[in-house]
């Protein structure tokens, strides 16, 4: 009795978080498929071997902001992962610590000039169309608070998900007569076969849309550990020449200046790379000051190893397309689960169709494989991880072939 009581809490709980949630779902959908194409159709040049960031490089592009936004304040340097003749710059006006709505800038390397990219006309689509598909997929046009409650409809929606797999063995029927029925054969085998990439794409989700608090904690942490002691100021020059002396085998990915968000008031935060390991080093901006390499910890690694894996970013064009499949299929569950309610409750009337018996075979394979593969794409290199994903997508072709074969065996009788 308990069972069958804990069952329909899960169930009503199901459908009625799943309806709330249904736009909020098909938004998240449509344009997280917009942006998992946004670095193609925005970086005009990609290099194919990727090279470190310079000292002198560094040096050049901060003498050059020096002189041409004399009145801004540095929030940060960073490498570009898709061109690494280029440098990232974001500035923003005094005493503002956030990053969002700092002026994106580039420094060319080759040519030695910067470049604002709301000025660049090869940049207009990016600053238009693809920034409004970002923030509506980030933080639903509302800001900082959007962010957040983002995070807490991807809280939800990782309920739903789970609560999905669990409501399975007790919607197993074969038999399809009606619209109903046939719609619900449809939610539950497309819930079946995306659940682990929506588990994946939405856990990390959650990360990167809490990622600003915890950092801000990370970096009181850091705050509350030091002594605060007004000395002479060190010169950004001085400043890099100690991190280059003190980089051993790391490379230097991110640089946030002083103040602001992902820095304390008084250090440089320098992100370090060595193949996969990342560190971060700390600079006091005051002379005499030590410098400080800590290891990140846990929930900082896994926010920056939530973007990739949220946008496919670590396996190429195929992995991309691949997730937008992904991401196409998911955008039907809310159209099926909308129909299974109007049904129910009268709003569309529940033709009868050809009865027929559509087995929903492969369940545990369809939910199991995916996130292995998925996993090995992530951790494998060059030719393995391609192998990997032409096994995703032609298990991706199969399951989605079976799916429309068995459903299409249904019409409507007159």
């Amino acid at each position: 009795m308990q069972k069958i009581k804990l069952f329909n809490t899960i169930f009503k709980l199901h459908k009625i978080l799943g309806l709330f949630l249904a736009l909020n779902f098909l938004t998240l959908s449509l344009t997280g498929t917009v942006l998992i194409w946004k670095d193609e159709l925005t970086t005009s040049t990609k290099l194919i071997n990727e090279q470190p960031l310079k000292k002198e490089d560094l040096l050049d592009a901060y003498s050059l902001i020096q002189k041409e936004y004399p009145n801004k304040k540095i929030l940060s340097l960073a490498k570009d992962d898709n061109n690494s003749a280029i440098i990232n710059i974001r500035l923003t006006e005094p005493g503002v610590t956030k990053f969002s709505g700092a002026t994106k800038l580039v420094y060319n390397k080759q040519a030695r000039n910067i470049i604002n990219l709301v000025d660049n006309p090869k940049s207009e689509i990016s600053h238009s169309f693809f920034d409004t598909t970002l923030r509506l997929h980030r933080e639903i046009l509302l800001g900082g608070k959007g962010k957040y409650l983002i995070g807490l409809i991807g809280l939800l929606i990782t309920f739903v998900l789970l609560s999905g797999v669990l409501l399975l063995k007790k919607f197993n029927k074969d038999n399809v007569y009606n619209i109903r029925t046939l719609a619900g054969r449809l939610h539950q085998s497309i819930g079946t076969f995306t659940f682990s990439w929506l588990i994946l794409v939405t856990v990390t989700g959650v990360f990167l849309s809490f990622n600003g608090l915890i950092i801000n904690l990370y970096f009181k942490s850091q705050m509350n550990s030091q002594v605060s002691i007004e000395r002479r100021l060190v010169s950004f020059e001085k400043t890099i020449t100690y991190a280059f002396e003190n980089l051993g085998q790391n490379e230097i990915d991110f640089i946030s200046f002083p103040d602001n968000e992902f820095s304390t008031p008084t250090d440089y935060t320098i992100l370090l790379e060595e193949k996969e390991i990342k560190r971060l080093m700390f600079i006091s901006k005051n002379e005499g000051q030590q410098i400080r390499t800590v290891e990140l910890p846990w929930l900082l690694k896994t926010i920056i190893i939530s973007e990739p894996l949220h946008y496919g970013n670590f396996g190429g064009i195929p992995l991309k397309v691949i997730w937008t499949i992904f991401s196409l299929l998911s955008s039907v569950l809310p159209f099926s689960a909308s129909i299974i309610f109007l049904i129910r409750k009268g709003r569309i009337k529940n033709y009868k169709i050809k009865k027929s018996t559509i087995p929903n075979h492969l369940k545990k394979i369809q939910i199991i494989v995916p996130a292995i593969i998925i996993t090995l794409i992530y951790t494998s290199e060059d030719k393995t991880q391609f192998s990997l994903i032409i096994v995703l997508a032609l298990f991706t072709l199969y399951t989605t072939t079976l799916m429309t074969k068995r459903l299409g065996k249904a019409y409507v009788q007159k």
